[in-house]
């Protein structure tokens, strides 16, 4: 089995400094909120695969809601290839087994693109708090 690497180390490091610390005072070039919730995480133990876990639960994640997207955009053929390009990514994989914060970015972005096709797609309807608005 492979160990934690020296940044999947620090992240760990990182999670175990007070959250003040983290919030104020951390020189790391990372946004402060994967350390506070891999210190949250942490409650359950501090093993490896535990470590792992979160990132490995927002790859799986990132890939449906990837397929859910693609399904409402292009249909169910696109969304099957979509979702297994997505899950044999190399990248893909590797980021799904890292004690970093790069799975939950990945999960973020896409959270906040559905968001915004959803409002595109309330709009575009007609939806949007009782006034129809057209986009051209």
């Amino acid at each position: 089995p492979r160990s934690l690497g020296s940044d999947e180390a620090s992240s760990v490091w990182f999670s175990r400094l007070p959250p003040m610390t983290v919030l104020l005072r951390l020189c790391d070039p990372h946004p402060p909120a994967y350390y506070l919730l891999l210190s949250a995480w942490q409650v359950g133990g501090d093993a490896e695969f535990w470590l792992r876990f979160p990132s490995l639960l927002a790859s799986v994640l990132s890939v449906a809601l990837l397929i859910r997207l693609t399904r409402a955009a292009a249909g169910a053929r696109a969304a099957g290839w979509t979702g297994l390009l997505l899950a044999t990514f190399p990248l893909q994989t590797w980021y799904a087994g890292e004690v970093r914060m790069y799975s939950l970015v990945q999960l973020l972005s896409l959270l906040m693109a559905a968001a915004g096709w959803r409002l595109l797609q309330r709009l575009r309807r007609g939806d949007g708090r009782g006034r129809r608005v057209h986009l051209s």
